[in-house]
């Protein structure tokens, strides 16, 4: 399993989800994610799925996601959210699931497959997907 976490900008987070990964580590992720100090700055957070090879993940560990992202977006409310997810019905299904339980967020949420899909959706201008060495 591997997520990396890409602090594009101060308002931009790219999180890959690479190879082999279950509902704890994507949980686990999320919440690495919501206690960094950086996160009261964030804008745009991209949860990229391309490069996903296998996925352990149940509707109820989406579910435990959903929570816990509205719960976060009560503290930041001004978040657009975009998932990238390849054209497979499994992770098809996981992002709409995500989308309907995460519907009463007050972040707007998408799903797309190109990361520059989502970076138009965002109204930003950098189209590049960030450089490897810039994770952390």
């Amino acid at each position: 399993m591997t997520i990396k976490h890409t602090w594009v900008s101060d308002e931009l987070l790219h999180t890959q989800y690479i190879g082999h990964v279950t509902g704890e580590d994507m949980l686990n992720a999320a919440h690495e994610v919501g206690a960094d100090p950086r996160m009261e700055h964030i804008r745009y957070v991209i949860g990229d799925w391309l490069q996903v090879g296998e996925a352990e993940i149940t509707a109820d560990h989406v579910r435990e996601l959903a929570a816990y992202i509205f719960a976060l977006s009560k503290s930041y409310p001004r978040v657009k959210n975009a998932s990238l997810v390849a054209n497979y019905e499994s992770g098809v299904a996981r992002a709409t699931l995500y989308d309907v339980l995460s519907e009463d967020s007050p972040w707007e949420m998408a799903t797309f497959g190109k990361y520059e899909d989502a970076i138009a959706w965002f109204g930003l201008i950098d189209t590049k997907q960030p450089p490897a060495d810039n994770t952390q």
